[in-house]
């Protein structure tokens, strides 16, 4: 490979980097939000208010809307554990050492997964890579001893410059070529290049001309194949590149941000009125303070005299920013969560939204069932055996409103309806709501089930509905 073939970007990564940069800045917020400098300057600050832009930046707080959106969906998602079956894969003493300690650094395969889901959220995508180290061991036990197994990397999409994919006689679409950002600081970068059949390491100096580089390193592929696949948050029409859940949060998120700045400015100004005077005027301004006029011949007109902005437009910030807030949690279908306020959505549509959310958050299970596969095939394929086992992820996370269920179930057990049947699935169901041990749910169930007559429900006198004993 010569300089151009070694440095060269896909198009999609030139398209995306400045997106990728911007959502991790809005998750991450803190000081990677202020060096963003997302706050729009004022007209002053584009030429000589750098100082003024700064102190704006570390006086403007970031309420992170896309923080809370994203580990909001991570905790839906990994609140159960996935159930996995590795079938003829459980046999390898090597899958132990791997589920414990993945990524050689000590966290479990459950952490770096859920790691992964947080991380395709924020970017759209991640890549996946599992790697095993050259060994010149002839047995497996003689591999394990040495801490040779295969462990599983991260890479985010701003390391990802290059790849290609080509269609198999399939059908199947493949990576044919993958090209990883390994390390830069500002004198060199290094970038590790996957082919099918051999993987080679460059070092490239930033700022040199194209004879600046070297090869450190290079090695056959093993494999025969490219051992990575993409963990998508939600599929685009472009192969390798995903639809971030925050594209259109971060966008709301900016416009609070620049809104808490103006609201921030608003009061300061407002509380402390401006001093207009002419030069040789000893005064100042501020709380408590007293100008004094010595000269009684100045021009009236000249006199010194605050200038304080009207307040009124606060109240018409705030508003927009609760508009704002209201537009992140429908785009999130998370207002059934996160609103502070009395709902006053009617049933139904709490309930679609629940809907929508449970849909949204299904359809990322399943995208974390399809890339956990394919790292378990490669897996499997590094000791010369196919993956017959099954990965599972929960694919039902409709939260249910426990009280307004309640309710519902005692008004309907009230209800004139002249059959056992009814009252004693009325009862099951009101069971069901408040009892969350299994054992003891079963027990309850089969108790109302076997009782001799349907249980009997009532209105006591004060207006409180009940169980007539």
């Amino acid at each position: 490979m010569n300089y151009d073939d070694i440095t060269n970007k896909h198009k999609l990564y030139k398209d995306n980097i400045y997106r990728w940069q911007y959502y991790y800045d809005s998750y991450y917020g803190g000081k990677d939000y202020q060096q963003g400098q997302y706050l729009r300057k004022y007209l002053q600050e584009e030429n000589d208010g750098i100082n003024e832009y700064q102190k704006r930046l570390l006086t403007t707080p970031l309420d992170n809307h896309c923080r809370n959106v994203v580990d909001t969906y991570s905790s839906f998602i990994w609140r159960e554990t996935p159930d996995r079956i590795f079938g003829g894969l459980s046999e390898n003493p090597a899958l132990t050492q791997f589920l414990n300690d993945a990524d050689l650094e000590g966290r479990s395969f459950d952490a770096v997964m859920r790691d992964a889901t947080t991380l395709a959220n924020i970017y759209g995508h991640v890549l996946l890579i599992l790697d095993k180290p050259v060994s010149e061991a002839n047995t497996l036990a003689e591999e394990l001893a040495e801490g040779i197994r295969p462990y599983l990397s991260i890479i985010t999409p701003e390391n990802v410059c290059d790849w290609e994919w080509e269609r198999q006689r399939n059908g199947r679409y493949e990576l044919s070529m993958l090209k990883i950002k390994e390390y830069e600081d500002d004198e060199v970068c290094v970038y590790r290049v996957w082919n099918r059949d051999v993987v080679t390491v460059y070092e490239v100096e930033v700022d040199g001309n194209q004879e600046d580089y070297r090869l450190l390193e290079q090695y056959d592929n093993q494999m025969g194949t490219i051992p990575a696949t993409f963990l998508y948050a939600q599929r685009s029409h472009e192969r390798g590149v995903g639809i971030s859940q925050i594209s259109d949060v971060s966008d709301v998120q900016k416009a609070i941000y620049n809104e808490l700045s103006e609201l921030e400015q608003v009061i300061r100004i407002s509380n402390h009125p401006t001093l207009v005077m002419t030069d040789g005027v000893d005064a100042s301004a501020g709380a408590g303070s007293v100008i004094v006029i010595e000269d009684q011949e100045v021009d009236p007109s000249l006199k010194p005299y605050l200038l304080q902005p009207n307040s009124s437009s606060i109240g018409s910030i705030l508003q927009a920013i609760e508009m704002k807030v209201s537009m992140i949690d429908r785009m999130a279908h998370l207002s059934s969560l996160r609103s502070t306020t009395a709902a006053t959505a009617s049933g139904v549509s709490l309930r679609i939204e629940r809907e929508l959310l449970n849909v949204k958050l299904a359809q990322m299970a399943d995208n974390l069932e399809n890339a956990e596969e394919h790292i378990w095939t490669l897996f499997a394929s590094f000791y010369g055996i196919e993956f017959d086992g099954v990965v599972d992820y929960p694919d039902d996370f409709d939260m249910r409103d426990t009280y307004t269920e309640l309710d519902f179930l005692i008004k309907a057990s009230v209800a004139p309806v002249s059959s056992a049947q009814y009252k004693i699935e009325i009862a099951k169901q009101l069971a069901k709501a408040v009892i969350e041990d299994d054992t003891a749910m079963d027990v309850i169930i089969k108790q109302i089930e076997d009782g001799s007559q349907a249980p009997e429900f009532g209105v006591d006198l004060d207006g409180d509905t009940g169980t007539d004993r």
